[in-house]
């Protein structure tokens, strides 16, 4: 997911002499980051499963290494050489990254929902004459 690619600041702006272009354009911005985000809570998913399969395997090989090796091992020193195998750990790393484009593009329609309630407010104001120069 390339979260560079919105521009927050510029869909979050409201221009108040332009509120009826804003209220139009509003419900685009908001499907284009729910569908951001849809898509980054399946590759989360994606992530997910694939830490799981990533440590299955490294703990598998890990223990067929001790085996043939004749190394005695317990539980506890298997999963802690899982725990600091580098694949295990990348696998982690991509997850965690996974599950922040999901905070960010959750935090984006949080403020995407401010906005709406704000153009709201500003069209009370409009409507009952808030920005007529006196």
């Amino acid at each position: 997911m390339d979260f560079e690619k919105f521009n927050i600041e510029q869909d979050l702006s409201i221009d108040r002499y332009q509120l009826h272009l804003e209220s139009e354009s509003l419900p685009s911005v908001y499907f284009r980051y729910s569908d951001a985000l849809r898509e980054a809570k399946e590759i989360a998913a994606d992530k997910k499963d694939a830490l799981a399969a990533t440590i299955a395997e490294r703990s598998i090989a890990i223990r067929e290494e001790c085996v043939a090796n004749g190394t005695k091992t317990t539980e506890a020193i298997i999963q802690a050489m899982v725990d600091k195998d580098g694949e295990v750990l990348n696998a982690k790393k991509e997850l965690r990254e996974a599950n922040a484009t999901v905070g960010r593009l959750q935090a984006a329609l949080s403020a995407l929902d401010t906005k709406k309630d704000s153009l709201d407010n500003l069209t009370k104001l409009y409507c009952s004459g808030y920005f007529v120069q006196k």
